[in-house]
């Protein structure tokens, strides 16, 4: 899991340097394919809209 926690780590740091709208289109449009699957795109939305849901809580 070291690298599940590097990335959350990672995404820490975006989601608290840059606004949710921006880090949505970045992840969800990336410039390269960075997704494997259709499943991978949907797991990283659904990543993306719980740490959304708890920052608003």
């Amino acid at each position: 899991m070291t690298t599940a926690s590097g990335s959350f780590r990672s995404f820490k740091v975006t989601y608290e340097s840059q606004s949710f709208a921006k880090v949505i289109s970045r992840w969800l449009t990336p410039p390269t394919a960075s997704f494997t699957s259709t499943h991978d795109l949907v797991l990283h939305a659904n990543f993306l809209f719980q740490r959304w849901s708890a920052f608003n809580l």
